[in-house]
């Protein structure tokens, strides 16, 4: 809400941080599946970052900027079919793949839609999707860094999630080509705290 209206909880402005070099969003529970309330402080955060980069280029010195984000993973939340029905999204254009690359990601994507599937992977695949983008549609690239799962406070489960934006062409309306595709993000690892994929047998797609 604070990066939305600009305005902390003191009622001062914090139009005057931006542009930062790296932010820290440490939600509680679950993300807001139904609204997208959540991840919609991605977004403006995203959209703040470009008006002030836009602003006072020449004031800048450094040439990206970190996105820290974690939440837990409840067992409930207000649309628990929002992750998969995304997924379905994401994944809409795989009918067009070569026939062995279109099965191999139909096969990923219905290990994504089992029961099998831990919530970290579906998670991981809404959260990457969404802020790609909105990284996109204002001009930088969004890029993983590491993803990680691992047990908090009264062993909630927990998803740390850390992405580096660059700024691409801000001045442009068309949105910048961002190499993480579905098929990348469909692969990209959920670690544990030792950096080991939390599922061995994860069905990749090789290209």
């Amino acid at each position: 809400m604070i990066i939305k209206t600009q305005i902390d909880d003191f009622g001062k402005p914090i139009s005057t941080i931006f542009p930062v070099d790296l932010i820290n969003l440490d939600y509680c529970e679950g993300l807001d599946y139904r609204g997208f309330s959540k991840l919609s402080t991605i977004e403006a955060l995203i959209i703040r970052q470009k008006e002030a980069l836009l602003a006072n280029p020449l004031s800048v010195s450094f040439p990206y900027f970190l996105v820290l984000l974690t939440h837990n993973i409840p067992s409930h939340e207000g649309d628990p079919e929002a992750k998969k029905k995304y997924l379905k999204f994401l994944t809409r254009d795989i009918g067009i793949f070569e026939t062995a690359l279109r099965e191999q990601a139909q096969t990923s994507l219905n290990w994504y839609l089992s029961e099998e599937c831990p919530p970290a992977y579906q998670h991981k695949c809404f959260v990457m999707g969404k802020l790609f983008d909105f990284a996109q549609s204002n001009g930088f690239k969004a890029m993983p860094k590491r993803i990680t799962q691992y047990l908090g406070d009264k062993n909630a489960l927990m998803l740390h999630y850390q992405f580096q934006i660059i700024p691409i062409n801000l001045h442009s309306p068309v949105p910048v080509y961002n190499k993480m595709n579905v098929i990348d993000i469909l692969n990209y690892p959920v670690q544990d705290e030792q950096g080991n994929n939390i599922v061995s047998d994860q069905p990749f797609i090789h290209l």
